[in-house]
């Protein structure tokens, strides 16, 4: 199960991985052996924790702008084995700058840094950015700007989850995928016995829903920050950071 799981996050991660340079194709006649994962939670199963900053398996979270981190949160993220840097709700003031500075510097690629950018991130900031090993931006497609991994998500809804972390969202609730089941208990059981239904069938689909009922909201997710989880567990799955206990 777990290395179905592994499996599952390096297929997700791969377009990404090779649109940042991170992996290359292998021709199929000699294909690259993927070591074995370790006895560890696989990336879609909640860590226990009580850092909410903590994104688990040795990734954290920073984020740099309005009422962001303090000294002692810098200081923890900094010390980090991968950290993914949200710059979205960034300003250009030197204090920020600085701090940015001291969160880049001397980072390597043995130490992934993700950085999530924004069309207000101001242009002073993504220039201190620096173009380096190890460091990955990534941004909506149609940010305006050149960036490591485009992704294709609404800008509004990229902001709405820039927001919500900014307001003190926990990260987790905002890249953990939540599926919807069709709920069968004893009461469609019942009805079913009752109907002559005797396969375990669930009921009839209701009928649509009049033309002017609202569709329902989708749940607010960080499609940025997911895909910054993702390729950070891909690149694990496949030897390519250290793994971190």
């Amino acid at each position: 199960m777990r290395a179905r799981a592994a499996r599952l996050v390096v297929f997700r991660a791969l377009p990404l991985l090779l649109a940042a340079g991170l992996v290359s194709v292998v021709r199929a006649a000699e294909p690259a052996p993927v070591p074995a994962p370790a006895e560890k939670a696989p990336a879609n199963e909640k860590v226990a924790t009580a850092d909410p900053l903590d994104l688990g398996r040795g990734l954290r979270y920073l984020r740099l702008g309005p009422g962001a981190a303090d000294e002692p949160e810098l200081a923890a993220a900094l010390a980090a084995p991968a950290l993914v840097l949200d710059l979205r709700m960034a300003s250009d003031d030197p204090a920020l700058l600085a701090r940015l500075r001291k969160s880049v510097a001397g980072r390597d690629a043995t130490r992934p840094l993700f950085v999530l950018l924004g069309p207000d991130t101001p242009a002073t900031v993504r220039a201190a950015v620096p173009a380096a090993p190890g460091v990955l931006t990534l941004a909506a497609r149609d940010a305006g700007f050149p960036t490591s991994v485009a992704i294709a998500v609404d800008p509004a809804r990229d902001r709405a989850a820039a927001e919500a972390l900014a307001a003190g969202r926990p990260p987790r609730e905002l890249i953990e995928e939540k599926v919807a089941k069709t709920r069968y208990d004893e009461q469609h059981l019942a009805q079913n016995h009752a109907n002559g239904r005797r396969d375990g069938a669930a009921p009839a689909a209701p009928a649509p829903a009049a033309a002017d009922t609202k569709p329902a909201e989708l749940p607010l997710q960080d499609t940025l920050l997911q895909r910054a989880v993702f390729i950070h567990r891909a690149l694990l799955a496949l030897g390519r950071i250290p793994e971190h206990t």
